[in-house]
């Protein structure tokens, strides 16, 4: 395991490398909102030693670079972050598939990025649109309550979203909240600041993309996962719903499945996509 610094605008972002002797593919790891690439690590390291090269970055402003945070980093900062993370990885391993792996807003944010070709594959975990309404009861009123109340609070008071305060996740800067609310009370979702004119993975983006969600996952659900496909104009998709009769019936939620108490289940599903695109792309 090893620390890597990139950097973007003349600000840093950093990232949790594993390497692995017998390459037989790169991922990237984008993390969701809130939660940083340290929670990550038990995943990424297990990958490794599948035979996949691993990088898990913490975007700008958050994890290892929060003393970041009250700079003005927006959501296209991150987007460009995963690009150049992916440009590194492929220039590292420039003969062996580069594939995406994204947790929510991860996989929302890959729909902006530009480089329409730089990734083979991508793998969606837990990743949907968020209109606030399409989430199930409990958790809708308590992301209405997050982004109406919470969130404007936090701002106000600390000029970024101190979400530890309120025991929502890790922090993160102001305007990704801001932009996140933007969308979240939008029926339309991130469709609003899809522009069909420009290149991006949403428009031009031709790969095949598997999504992964879990059945007891308030937030990427029945509706709001398959809806996050639809954007992706041109790629192949599929979307695959955990049971959780398939894992023992234990609670996964939206970030559970990154508990190593999922190796020999959810964490070997996604095994077996990886390996099934490495195949693919090579043969």
């Amino acid at each position: 395991m090893e620390i890597k610094e990139f950097n973007h605008k003349a600000l840093p972002f950093k990232g949790i490398f594993f390497p692995c002797i017998n390459n037989k593919g790169s991922l990237l790891i984008a993390p969701a909102m809130g939660i940083t690439a340290k929670y990550y690590q038990h995943l990424a390291a297990w990958l490794s030693e599948q035979g996949f090269v691993v990088l898990v970055i913490d975007y700008q402003g958050t994890g290892a670079t929060e003393d970041l945070i009250k700079k003005p980093i927006t959501f296209n900062d991150w987007v460009k972050n995963i690009e150049i993370a992916g440009k590194w990885l492929k220039k590292n391993s420039p003969d062996t598939p580069l594939i995406f792996v994204g947790h929510s807003i991860g996989s929302q944010l890959f729909g902006f990025v530009e480089e329409t070709t730089l990734f083979d594959k991508a793998i969606f975990l837990a990743s949907s649109t968020g209109y606030w309404k399409d989430g199930h009861a409990p958790q809708r009123w308590i992301n209405y309550a997050l982004l109406t109340v919470i969130l404007p609070l936090a701002n106000f008071m600390w000029g970024y979203t101190h979400a530890k305060f309120f025991k929502q996740g890790e922090n993160y800067p102001k305007l990704p909240a801001l932009q996140w609310k933007k969308w979240c009370m939008n029926k339309k979702y991130l469709a609003i600041d899809i522009n069909d004119t420009h290149i991006n993975n949403y428009n031009y983006y031709k790969n095949k993309i598997t999504s992964i969600w879990f059945a007891d996952d308030p937030i990427a659900n029945e509706i709001t996962a398959p809806k996050l496909l639809t954007l992706y104009k041109q790629a192949e998709t599929e979307c695959i719903q955990v049971h959780r009769s398939e894992v023992g019936h234990q609670k996964i939620g939206h970030s559970g499945f990154l508990s190593r108490k999922f190796t020999t289940s959810v964490w070997t599903k996604i095994l077996d996509h990886l390996n099934t695109s490495y195949k693919t792309i090579l043969f």
